[in-house]
């Protein structure tokens, strides 16, 4: 699914700029309230999980947490570039391009069709299996 969703990445951004003549400033701000609305939203979800969970009452969990997700090498931090890329004048979200896995995995997907070689070709084992 997450290959799907880099291979048709652009698809809602040329609808938007196609039927509601999306310009820059609604772009920007609508951006800006969507990651606004994220943090206050699911942020709080995610920690009411965590209590639930009984994970909050172990030393760190919070912290590590969001450590994986703003540290130096955080994952929201890694992904700072290209999301201020959105904030240029005339971006279109081919301009971050395609992660080389996906690439990878695509091309070994064509040859035979078959999603789990695929991944065990491109990740040396299917995501399924480690999941199990």
């Amino acid at each position: 699914h997450g290959v799907e969703e880099v291979e048709h990445k652009a698809v809602a951004y040329d609808v938007y700029q196609t039927a509601a003549g999306g310009g820059y400033l609604s772009r920007v701000s609508a951006l800006v309230v969507t990651m606004l609305m994220i943090h206050l939203v699911v942020g709080p979800v995610f920690v009411n999980m965590l209590r639930l969970d009984g994970a909050m009452r172990q030393p760190g969990v919070l912290m590590r947490g969001l450590n994986r997700l703003y540290g130096r090498r955080g994952i929201l931090t890694r992904m700072l570039p290209e999301f201020l890329a959105w904030f240029r004048p005339g971006f279109h979200p081919w301009d971050t391009g395609m992660p080389e896995k996906v690439a990878a995995w695509l091309e070994e997907y064509g040859d035979h069709g078959d999603p789990m070689r695929a991944s065990a070709a491109v990740y040396g084992s299917s995501p399924m299996s480690e999941a199990a």
